[in-house]
């Protein structure tokens, strides 16, 4: 029988070996935060509580919320390539009045429905659809501009409240 453990696999120092500690400090400055950026992310917390449509108060476009617009169909966070490009020159893109009456409508409804339409996505469909003939009523209609903006509003703020990941030494 032997007196000695197996060998861990962790490197160990001997008893005559030292720690090498650094001789110097370092440490990465803060990123510079514009004060238009920092306005932008408090606007994206703000503006939400206060957003309304036809004459309904919305709720935020929260994660959840984007979860059931992918389960709908969403297309604008799959946009890429020369569609991208297109949509930065312009603000348009093939299928975007169906992703302002898909978000806007899942601003308008319970977060236990929006729960609900990220596993049946097709009766969301359903309702979505029912939701904007009642009240954007098509394409060139007034609430159809309404619809427009506010699915604007919605969007620059979601993009604005992304914050911009920086990777830490040592993390």
């Amino acid at each position: 029988m032997t007196d000695t453990l197996p060998d861990s696999g962790i490197p160990t120092l001997t008893p005559t070996e030292h720690p090498r500690l650094p001789d110097k400090l370092t440490f990465d400055e803060p990123a510079e935060t514009s004060k238009q950026d920092a306005e932008a992310k408090t606007a994206a917390i703000i503006n939400p509580q206060h957003r309304t449509f036809a004459g309904q108060k919305l709720h935020p476009f929260d994660w959840r919320r984007q979860e059931a617009a992918d389960a709908l169909g969403l297309k604008f966070f799959k946009l890429h390539g020369e569609v991208a490009a297109e949509f930065e020159e312009t603000e348009r893109y093939d299928g975007i009045a169906g992703d302002a009456a898909i978000v806007v409508w899942l601003c308008t409804i319970a977060p236990s429905q929006v729960a609900k339409y990220i596993r049946l996505p097709g009766q969301g469909t359903e309702a979505r659809l029912k939701w904007a003939e009642e009240h954007v009523g098509g394409i060139g209609r007034q609430r159809h501009g309404e619809m427009m903006e506010v699915y604007g509003e919605i969007l620059a703020d979601f993009m604005s409240s992304l914050g911009e990941q920086v990777k830490t030494p040592g993390k």
